[in-house]
């Protein structure tokens, strides 16, 4: 019922409360009671939930790990190596020195999946403003022409060399590293790559027991991120998320989606336990195809761009209130978790579904109840007619 602001700024005028909403208001207007009005709106929704109440759990891999990001690997194609920290740590420390200033931004978005910041030298208004992106390695090899071996060497980045970057960014992924990639420029399109960097993201205390005790309990997990699909699968392998480790079968990613109609993605999607390079409108593409297969969708979110799905699944979970999460995401639950721990999904779910069970119970006997009265005043009417 809420209004989810998700980009820029806004205000907004609240003109009623309890008793003064719409919603209220029209049932008063047609003499219901309180009771009544709930069990009728409750009735309706609970007569097309299906009886054996399959459950989905979508976790957002914000909500699996610590989001403490650690940077452990350096890549530079001028050397065509993958370095520790601690022998990239030098170039850079020189490129932090070099003294700009920020003067425009444009932020990270979900869908183009990258942000830049536009900087020029300190005291010196009259410099040439400098371009620095960095994101996902696909947008920032896309936007890149040459590549950094020095100020005055910048070779082309042709075909071999955005192959070997690949190489080395796969391999990286596939130790469960968060790859970003870098570029600087005076030109959006015609960029320098610099490099990248790979993060260690360490899992939340307790994920892979929860997540074992919620498919022993029969409950579907599947993962959603907007990492790659290398970095997904070795995540969940780890967490004891079901994957195929002989090829991607289990995995879907957003280009996927996108090329797949929804009856396609309904068919596939039992199947599916990964989704990688997703945005906010494959999220809510993957909710929907599971609940037109009859599932129960609980969705785990952290971040604000993860609202829009949250609001449409059977049950929002946030994380959290505390130390991560945001207030857009609070907003759309249905469950907060206060301690930011996964591991409180698994009470939490149990919880609804045996709350769920009991009063679905409840309200598929008074809407049965009420068809059979229907049926029978329907009968009696016949028979005077006759």
């Amino acid at each position: 019922m809420g209004t989810l602001v998700r980009n820029g700024h806004g205000s907004g005028i609240v003109v009623g409360t309890g008793n003064n909403t719409e919603y209220v208001t029209l049932g008063l207007i047609q003499g219901r009671q309180w009771l009544e009005m709930f069990t009728i709106g409750v009735s309706l929704a609970v007569a097309t939930i299906p009886e054996g109440l399959p459950i989905v759990v979508a976790v957002t891999l914000g909500t699996l790990t610590e989001n403490i990001m650690t940077v452990t690997k350096i890549f530079t194609l001028d050397e065509e190596n993958t370095f520790d920290l601690e022998h990239g740590l030098q170039q850079l420390v020189y490129l932090l020195k070099q003294g700009y200033e920020r003067v425009s931004e444009i932020p990270f978005n979900s869908d183009q999946k990258w942000m830049s910041v536009n900087c020029r030298r300190k005291n010196n208004n009259s410099s040439k403003e400098i371009i620095y992106l960095k994101g996902s390695i696909e947008v920032v090899l896309g936007k890149c022409t040459s590549y950094f071996v020095s100020e005055t060497h910048k070779p082309p980045l042709d075909v071999p060399a955005k192959e070997s970057v690949m190489r080395h960014v796969t391999a990286m992924s596939s130790l469960g590293l968060r790859v970003l990639a870098m570029a600087s420029g005076s030109d959006s399109n015609k960029l320098t790559f610099v490099g990248c960097v790979a993060m260690y993201d360490p899992p939340r205390k307790g994920v892979e027991k929860a997540i074992r005790d919620l498919i022993g309990g029969g409950v579907q997990v599947v993962m959603i991120t907007g990492d790659s699909d290398q970095t997904a699968l070795s995540i969940a392998r780890k967490l004891g998320i079901p994957v195929n480790p002989s090829n991607h079968s289990n995995c879907l990613t957003g280009a996927d989606i996108e090329a797949m109609s929804s009856e396609d993605l309904r068919s596939v999607i039992g199947s599916i336990t990964v989704f990688a390079r997703t945005a906010p409108k494959h999220k809510m593409a993957i909710i929907q195809a599971f609940q037109a297969n009859g599932s129960i969708v609980a969705m785990t979110v952290d971040g604000v761009n993860d609202a829009p799905a949250l609001k449409i699944a059977d049950i929002g979970i946030s994380i959290s209130m505390g130390k991560s999460g945001s207030d857009v995401s609070r907003e759309a639950d249905d469950i907060i978790l206060v301690n930011d721990e996964f591991v409180t999904i698994l009470d939490a779910v149990k919880e609804v579904i045996t709350s769920s069970v009991f009063w679905i119970d409840e309200f598929r006997k008074h809407y049965d109840n009420q068809k059979q009265e229907e049926e029978d005043y329907g009968t009696v009417v016949a028979m005077e007619m006759a």
